[in-house]
């Protein structure tokens, strides 16, 4: 067996390693993120380079986060009662206008559960948007993170496959 094909065989599993441990486990590379960062850095600055030479715009991309406010507020509670001097006639016209009153804050108190379960299902149903949103973007972003490694680590693999076979024919 030559030096030249030993030294390919050689060369060749190495790159095929490092490009599997890039392509599969990108996370175990040490550095690997900033070498992403640097990567994707770089070739963004290349393609607007070349986008200004063909008279293009730039690529922007603007993220924008989102505010709540939170607002909590006292309760006030009163106390009626019909007078000690009153007749008899006049504590009943009281215990009915009373009465009316309570239909009417229960009547108030329905329309306003109503609408806070209404409420609720739309803002479950935006919270639950808002969650799909955010985890798609989240896992998009570590999709993305390592993608400069993964294709350097397909290039590894595709030259340690070239060297292993380019090996097979030298003699």
């Amino acid at each position: 067996m030559s030096a030249f094909r030993f030294s390919l065989l050689i060369g060749g599993a190495f790159f095929e390693f490092a490009g599997i441990i890039l392509l599969a486990f990108p996370d175990l590379v040490p550095y690997g993120v900033r070498f992403s960062q640097w990567q994707r850095r770089h070739a963004h600055a290349l393609l607007d380079q070349i986008r200004r030479v063909l008279g293009r715009p730039r690529n922007l991309t603007i993220q924008v986060g989102s505010a709540g406010a939170v607002v909590s507020a006292g309760r006030v509670s009163v106390m009626k009662s019909s007078s000690a001097t009153a007749t008899l006639h006049q504590k009943v016209e009281f215990l009915l206008a009373r009465d009316q009153e309570a239909q009417r804050e229960v009547n108030a108190l329905q329309n306003q559960i109503e609408g806070i379960q209404t409420e609720s299902s739309k803002r479950l149903a935006q919270t639950r948007q808002e969650i799909e949103t955010r985890f798609a973007q989240e896992l998009k972003s570590a999709l993305e993170i390592h993608r400069p490694l993964r294709i350097w680590g397909a290039f590894a693999l595709l030259l340690g496959l070239a060297c292993v076979t380019y090996a097979n024919f030298v003699n």
